[in-house]
């Protein structure tokens, strides 16, 4: 099973968006799933349930850090995740027209299609691009 599998199963089995993407991609950095889930657990539903930002978004950010975050402290370490992260972010808004949660589940509401759509676009991305 890829990881793009495991997101989807993870999401399927009720976990949130940034548990699902998370979690997924857990092993890649040494981290086991419970604690991914864990940590992830209340980004889901745009963080919270405040319907914000899109937990498979901040599930992706959480794994940019992993993959790109060393030097803690270093200004320089700082502006070079923030930028990676805002790529990131256009690029999932150019597919799917907004980070917000709110926005995205009116949209999959009004489509007919499961959060999954978001969860398997932000692992895409990922994979194509950032990982």
């Amino acid at each position: 099973m890829n990881q793009i599998e495991k997101a989807l199963k993870f999401s399927a089995n009720n976990y949130n968006c940034a548990q699902s993407v998370f979690a997924a991609y857990c092993d890649w950095f040494d981290v086991s799933e419970n604690l991914a889930k864990q940590i992830a657990a209340g980004f889901g539903a745009g963080v919270g349930k405040s319907e914000n930002i899109c937990g498979a978004i901040t599930g992706a950010v959480m794994l940019l850090g992993l993959k790109n975050y060393h030097e803690f402290g270093n200004l320089e370490e700082k502006e070079k995740i923030y930028a990676i992260t805002q790529r990131f972010v256009r690029q999932f808004k150019e597919i799917h027209g907004s980070d917000n949660c709110q926005i995205l589940l009116d949209l999959k509401e009004k489509n007919n299609f499961e959060c999954s759509r978001y969860i398997q676009s932000a692992c895409e991305i990922l994979e194509k691009d950032f990982l």
